[in-house]
């Protein structure tokens, strides 16, 4: 089974926390923690490692690196950094936080490529309502105009056939009257029809 870089950290923090507990604590070598705690590391995998544990904090352990070995020489927090979780909580920590920010990106990157295309069909669906909209205000002022031109054309026509009505009607109507009147003021009367009578002889 293949160990994590954050568990291989703590193990080499359980394993010097261990040496110091004996009756003579001693500082622990690299070439020690190869044949003892990860033998399936070389002593420059184990060196790495000791160096990435006192960048991450120097409080932890104190270190001396040579030119062939590297050996601890001060432990300082590294019992209660264990406790809190030690590496492989930072590392689990570390890799959900990666995943997180994978995720992010893939999101990121579905939007930049779906937002033309986003944008495209909303500035088509903003184009198409303004022009149903521009279209109904027409069909609107059309509609009125109609009515308007039909309310017109309905006061000619009835105004129209006021007039012929008017023209069609006969003077008779009129004239005897005004005839009859006249003829009375002038003194004329009508002439009589009726029996004549002969003289007797």
């Amino acid at each position: 089974m293949k160990i994590s870089e954050g568990k291989k950290k703590d193990l080499i923090l359980e394993y010097i926390i261990e040496r110091e507990r004996g009756s003579q604590p001693q500082g622990v070598s690299s070439e020690e923690i190869q044949n003892d705690v990860l033998p399936e590391c070389s002593i420059e995998d184990i060196t790495i490692l000791l160096k990435e544990i006192e960048m991450h904090n120097p409080e932890l352990v104190k270190f001396y690196f040579g030119i062939t070995t590297t050996y601890s020489t001060k432990i300082m927090f590294a019992k209660p950094f264990l406790k809190k979780g030690g590496f492989e909580k930072i590392e689990n920590e570390e890799k959900i936080k990666n995943r997180k920010d994978t995720f992010d990106f893939k999101v990121s990157k579905f939007k930049y490529y779906t937002f033309w295309w986003f944008f495209t069909f909303a500035l088509i669906g903003f184009g198409l309502s303004i022009y149903n909209f521009a279209n109904s205000l027409r069909s609107e002022k059309s509609t009125k105009v109609k009515d308007t031109k039909k309310e017109q054309m309905g006061l000619v026509t009835n105004n129209t056939q006021t007039y012929i009505l008017n023209q069609r009607k006969p003077d008779s109507f009129h004239t005897p009257k005004v005839l009859n009147s006249a003829k009375v003021s002038s003194g004329e009367s009508k002439p009589k029809i009726g029996i004549i009578k002969k003289p007797k002889g």
